[in-house]
């Protein structure tokens, strides 16, 4: 049968890990599998306290999504014959990306099933909350690698090792989404997101994987993978404008209030056309670095993010942000002090 597991780790994050692996007859066969304990003890390291649970419970479970910091739904080769996404389920993830949700998603077939054999609402749900654009069913690869401008920088994951996974989709950003891992043959095997769904306000943040990374052998890097997904749902970057309007430079604004005891909050903006590694560092008066608040590939907008000094001496600090990006033109570098008072 199918391992379920909670953890006993008292923490401030919470996360649910469902199961929608039900397929017996694809690559994977038998009635059962063990890949919660993977996602489980990856988890664990980051000191993150988790439940899991069957999908086909959640008609009758009393699960409130709501209760989750992080909801991870692992799929595996799942297809079109067990439906990768019901329409009830799928009412539950647009729920919860709608108020504020951080999820991670993975699965060979979700493309296939949603946009080659879905329904139009079924593509407008793959497009418009996995944020992807479907390209094919079999990226003829069985390694997958982090874009160093994405989130997942430096992973690399050889699946299909705990069992053949011979049809992984190749998808496309779509919506305002980054590319986040690429396969050996050059093709888009993973996309981030972070900003809003529908027509909400409320910023949220979404990694989907068209492989199912659980079938590396490879668990330090399975592990490295589910570190970096947690560093970024935990980033306190937070987008403050509507991705419509143009914004045309560079700025980083100062920070407020200042001087500031023990929290204060830093905006920048990113204009529109550019791509690359944006990082928001903050430093002592020496030069050593105590903080990155940022470290990934964000799209243009204006944002904010709270810097918390809690256990800092009184003193004066430093915050950079740094965009690099192919497109030398695109670069911008700046720094600016602020003054914490005990």
């Amino acid at each position: 049968s199918n391992v379920l597991g909670i953890s006993d780790i008292n923490s401030d994050f919470n996360c649910l890990i469902i199961d929608g692996f039900e397929r017996e007859s694809g690559s994977w066969r038998g009635s059962g599998n063990s890949f919660i304990i993977k996602y489980g003890n990856a988890l664990g390291a980051k000191s993150i306290s988790f439940e899991s649970i069957k999908n086909y419970t959640l008609m009758d479970s009393l699960t409130s999504f709501s209760a989750y910091d992080f909801i991870f739904w692992i799929l595996g080769d799942e297809s079109s014959a067990d439906e990768t996404f019901s329409t009830y389920e799928q009412s539950l993830v647009k729920e919860y990306l709608e108020n504020g949700g951080k999820f991670f998603v993975s699965g060979s077939q979700i493309g296939w099933d949603l946009v080659n054999n879905g329904s139009d609402e079924d593509k407008d749900f793959y497009n418009n909350y996995l944020k992807a654009s479907f390209v094919s069913d079999n990226s003829s690869a069985n390694l997958a690698n982090g874009n160093t401008n994405g989130v997942l920088p430096y992973v690399s994951l050889k699946f299909g090792q705990v069992y053949d996974e011979d049809y992984p989709d190749i998808i496309e950003p779509f919506g305002g989404s980054n590319t986040c891992m690429i396969y050996s043959t050059g093709t888009v095997a993973g996309i981030s997101y972070e900003g809003v769904f529908g027509t909400s306000s409320i910023y949220s943040k979404l990694i989907y994987l068209g492989f199912p990374p659980e079938t590396t052998a490879n668990t330090p890097q399975f592990n490295y993978m589910i570190s970096l997904t947690i560093d970024f749902f935990n980033s306190p970057v937070s987008k403050v404008d509507d991705l419509n309007l143009e914004i045309t430079g560079f700025e980083l604004e100062q920070n407020y209030p200042n001087p500031f005891n023990p929290t204060t909050k830093i905006r920048f903006v990113i204009p529109s056309g550019v791509e690359g590694l944006s990082t928001l560092k903050i430093y002592d008066p020496i030069g050593r670095e105590i903080s990155t608040l940022l470290n990934n590939q964000i799209s243009p907008g204006n944002y904010e993010v709270e810097f918390d000094a809690s256990g800092l001496p009184s003193g004066v600090y430093f915050y950079k942000l740094n965009v690099s990006g192919e497109n030398p033109e695109n670069n911008f570098s700046k720094t600016k002090k602020m003054i914490l008072i005990r």
